[in-house]
């Protein structure tokens, strides 16, 4: 219930929103022509040009994105009616990166014939994030990098004993960290200490 009421919080939903990265954008023609890439998809094209195993790079688009937008345009030429491209949207996965990259591709109407229509794809890294009510009470506590690492587990239901197996740490460590955060927070419970880490 704590955790429900936290995530449909205005303060919440704006911290989250300043917390995600920018998405790289492209904006290609169908024969595979580029008229817009941001900042962001620059950088990100890059790194995927460099990490591309075993592929020398040719220009500025990465292979995935060069067959990514090919794959839509000719989608698009086979769905005719530009309402029929509210449907298209094609995704791929770059796992050879770390963090992997979601590359996501959509057809665009243009004004007037089927020349004029754009090809938008979106490149953004498939990351896990801390979640932003967790992220801001390590802050307003003050938790240590450990600390994080015990109310991260404590918040998945875990034991002290799988908390220890999983952070390498006795279990007498754990009841010590765990005793610490309930100071810091002023509980005395698990409960009462989820509770104000998501508060």
């Amino acid at each position: 219930m704590i955790a429900t009421q936290t995530l449909q919080s205005p303060e919440f939903t704006q911290a989250a929103s300043e917390k995600r990265a920018n998405p790289g954008v492209l904006v290609l023609t169908q024969q595979g022509q580029l008229l817009y890439m941001n900042h962001e998809a620059g950088e990100l094209c890059a790194e995927m040009n460099q990490a591309c195993p075993g592929q020398a790079a040719r220009g500025v688009l990465p292979s995935e994105v060069i067959s990514l937008s090919r794959n839509i345009a000719d989608q698009m030429r086979v769905a005719t009616e530009a309402k029929d491209w509210e449907r298209l949207h094609l995704r791929r996965v770059c796992d050879f990166l770390s963090p992997p990259m979601l590359l996501r591709g959509f057809g665009i109407p243009g004004p007037g014939d089927a020349d004029q229509a754009r090809i938008m794809i979106m490149l953004d890294r498939i990351a896990s994030r801390e979640p932003v009510a967790m992220s801001q009470a390590c802050t307003r506590f003050g938790l240590t990098p450990r600390g994080r690492a015990v109310a991260r587990c404590l918040i998945q239901g875990l034991t002290n004993k799988e908390i220890a197996l999983k952070l390498g740490i006795t279990e007498q460590t754990v009841k010590e960290h765990i005793q610490r955060l309930m100071y810091k927070t002023k509980t005395r419970t698990r409960t009462g200490l989820l509770a104000q880490l998501f508060a």
